[in-house]
């Protein structure tokens, strides 16, 4: 009995703490329908190829690419 007690336990804390992680993944402006985006014009210096990998590293998820 105390070893279902125990693994009872361990299973509601890691439910407890996937629950929590999710929840730390969004940023405030996320969790209200925001989402940051970035104009490909800021690294019109580089490659669209190079503007994707340094969007990508800064975090940003979002781009608007502008032919012109």
């Amino acid at each position: 009995m105390k070893t279902i007690k125990i693994a009872f336990a361990a299973l509601l804390c890691l439910i407890l703490g996937l629950g929590c992680a999710q929840d730390n993944t969004k940023t405030k402006a996320e969790k209200q329908g925001w989402n940051l985006s970035l104009q490909s014009y800021t690294f019109h210096l580089f490659t669209v190829a190079e503007s994707l990998d340094k969007t990508e590293e800064l975090g940003i998820r979002f781009i608007k690419i502008y032919p012109g």
